[in-house]
């Protein structure tokens, strides 16, 4: 009796072992993974394009290993992509497109992240005069964007260039992009008493890892 005790006693001793092993192995890699995730974060999100360059990719290298949440690497590629750096977004969706060739959970949050970005219209115009008519019109489209976006629509800006135009362009650079939303703008444009066309210009740029998902340009003629 007294060993069969004793037999139990070691049994009960090797599975607290185990169950310790375990528990602190558990603990060991929920601290590393939060010492990832601190990591890319502080990286990915730096000021300095160099620094956030070097966050992205090895964002990339962590998602690609489970080192950090799918969410959070989506999230990454998509602040990436909402940047003015057109580098920084080359970089974020080649790394994107390779991690998501091999884990679709990283390619279902990536997609999701991007089509959930805001709609950009970046605004063009030829004439210093037309920059407070093109002001109005920047107002009423982001008022109105989401009558007919399911995102919300922004003018990050109006730029003036030197290339002026017969007709205003609406100009898209995605073809799914192109039929859901370059048409809207046309008719929004139609709606505020201005004559547009549309340019589809996704034969050339739609594979493009430099133009962020959402973004479309106004190219405007003569507003007076």
């Amino acid at each position: 009796m007294g060993s069969f005790v004793t037999g139990i006693d070691v049994l009960f001793k090797i599975s607290l072992a185990v169950i310790a092993a375990y528990v602190s192995y558990q603990f060991s890699a929920l601290k590393q993974q939060n010492d990832d995730i601190k990591l890319v974060v502080e990286l990915a999100f730096d000021g300095e394009a160099r620094t956030a360059t070097a966050g992205v990719v090895l964002a990339g290298k962590y998602a690609e290993q489970e080192r950090i949440p799918a969410e959070l690497y989506a999230s990454i590629v998509a602040s990436a992509n909402s940047s003015g750096n057109a580098a920084l977004r080359e970089t974020a969706n080649n790394s994107a497109d390779a991690v998501a060739q091999t884990n679709e959970v990283v390619a279902q949050q990536v997609t999701q992240a991007l089509e959930a970005l805001p709609v950009r219209v970046y605004f063009h115009i030829s004439r210093e005069v037309d920059r407070a008519k093109a002001g109005e019109i920047e107002d009423l489209l982001q008022e109105q964007g989401r009558s007919f976006s399911s995102q919300s629509v922004i003018v990050p800006g109006i730029q003036f260039i030197n290339q002026p135009k017969s007709q205003t362009e609406v100009r898209c650079f995605k073809k799914e992009e192109c039929a859901a939303l370059g048409g809207k703008l046309v008719e929004f444009l139609d709606g505020v008493g201005m004559q547009a066309k549309l340019v589809d210009l996704s034969d050339r740029y739609g594979t493009s890892k430099n133009i962020r998902p959402n973004h479309f340009e106004i190219w405007f003629a003569a507003l007076s």
